[in-house]
């Protein structure tokens, strides 16, 4: 018989990681989510049953699956009133202790990946990083996460923290850079597609070599005269600000 899951959440990670389940064999037999349009979606998406209202969780799952926002995570187990099966979180930012001593079984896997419900994306491609509150539950959601991928790591809360951190950097503050660049040249005749080809020879460059070696540019090269240039030519603040300090962080890389 197929191990059963309840998914706790509705969204980006939630949706992704009940399809990669469900195609694995395992049954999700309920969507929960605050809201009926978002539990609905998933729901019909997956050919299961929903609810809004926590109370009315199944009880008796094998595994319940937290994919929420970190406030939403943290506000729900306090609710949660049914005991038994294996209750993981997935969230990279909040530690294992979350749980309390609520449960007898409990963990973190963690997906380092960006999702978006419209993209599809091959989980077995995604490092997962699995912690558990005693070594059976560890090497039982060890067990879990090696269905889904080839690359599965167990790490504590601390380093899953600063391994978050490092997520945001590279992922969540890079993308938010691209907009930057794509409003800049908003008012020109230039296209952002334009930016593209550079983005991904960027990204693949450090397939080859260690990001300090792979840094280019004028703060790189301390081109104070084009750095100058840049700052004067930005009417945002924000911007200025943004390219000073970057530039400002660069140069004092290079500069020891």
């Amino acid at each position: 018989m197929a191990a059963t899951i309840v998914m706790l959440g509705a969204g980006n990670v939630a949706t992704h990681l009940s399809l990669a389940f469900q195609k694995i064999g395992y049954s999700i037999v309920q969507v929960y989510s605050k809201t009926q349009a978002s539990a609905s979606q998933l729901a019909n998406l997956l050919h299961t049953a929903y609810t809004t209202d926590i109370k009315l969780v199944f009880p008796t799952a094998d595994i319940y699956l937290y994919a929420l926002a970190d406030d939403a995570l943290c506000e729900l187990i306090l609710r949660v009133d049914f005991r038994q099966g294996l209750h993981i979180h997935t969230a990279g930012s909040i530690p294992l202790s979350v749980f309390g001593n609520k449960f007898e079984r409990f963990g973190v896997l963690y997906p380092l990946q960006t999702f978006s419900k419209v993209k599809p994306i091959d989980i077995s491609n995604v490092p997962f990083f699995v912690e558990g509150n005693s070594q059976d539950s560890e090497q039982e959601i060890l067990a879990v996460a090696s269905q889904l991928s080839a690359t599965c790591v167990c790490v504590n809360s601390e380093e899953r923290l600063k391994l978050h951190i490092a997520a945001v950097f590279a992922c969540n503050f890079t993308n938010y850079l691209y907009g930057v660049a794509q409003n800049l040249l908003a008012n020109t005749s230039i296209s952002f597609e334009v930016l593209k080809p550079l983005i991904l020879e960027t990204a693949h460059k450090v397939e080859h070599a260690l990001p300090i070696d792979a840094q280019t540019g004028p703060a790189r090269r301390n081109d104070m005269k084009t750095i100058q240039k840049h700052t004067e030519a930005l009417k945002n603040p924000t911007y200025k600000m943004l390219y000073k300090m970057l530039s400002d962080s660069i140069s004092a890389k290079y500069s020891l």
